[in-house]
């Protein structure tokens, strides 16, 4: 029962991370001049678009306990993130936005779970961390407006703090987690 919990978590924040790098992109061609500049980009924000509802419903599917789904989203995203790094794309901005992208995926999914687990908070320690990490997300929005403004000492801030989530999280996936 463990397990299969943590594999449910595990794909969750899965398709929250896919979900979020999808997003990046349709941002970034958005944002170029608040509109797609040619057809070319409309049609790759559609098809984004497109990627995102295909990823809810597989979320849908897998919360049925279908695993062959389960299976494909580990391996895209295993897949995606080994492609993102590989390419030793080091542009700071990108690394630091897809930074902020995933803590904030990883706290609202933490977010959703605990207000779900009977429709809301079952005691005040819930609702006390339901608000704080309420409030981290707000600040992670915060720092990501310093750090377009070329704040360097914020975005140091957010790579080191992504690496410590990401450590934390991964440290036991080769421990059988």
């Amino acid at each position: 029962m463990e397990n299969e919990t943590k594999e449910l978590a595990k794909t969750d924040t899965a398709i929250e991370i896919m979900a979020a790098r999808v997003g990046i992109c349709i941002n970034r061609l958005i944002a170029e001049e608040d509109k797609p500049q040619n057809e070319q980009d409309a049609k790759l924000i559609e098809r984004l678009n497109k990627e995102l509802k295909i990823l809810a419903k597989e979320r849908e599917r897998m919360y049925r306990g279908d695993k062959v789904v389960r299976e494909k989203i580990l391996n895209e995203y295993s897949t995606e993130v080994k492609e993102y790094f590989n390419k030793g794309e080091t542009k700071e901005l990108a690394k630091t936005d897809t930074a902020i992208e995933i803590m904030g995926a990883m706290r609202s999914t933490r977010i959703t779970r605990l207000a779900l687990e009977k429709n809301k908070p079952t005691e005040l320690q819930d609702d006390k961390l339901i608000t704080r990490l309420e409030k981290e997300l707000d600040m992670l929005n915060a720092e990501r407006h310093l750090m377009y403004k070329g704040d360097k000492v914020v975005r140091e801030k957010i790579l080191n703090e992504y690496s410590k989530e990401m450590t934390e999280y991964f440290k036991g996936k080769n421990s059988g987690r």
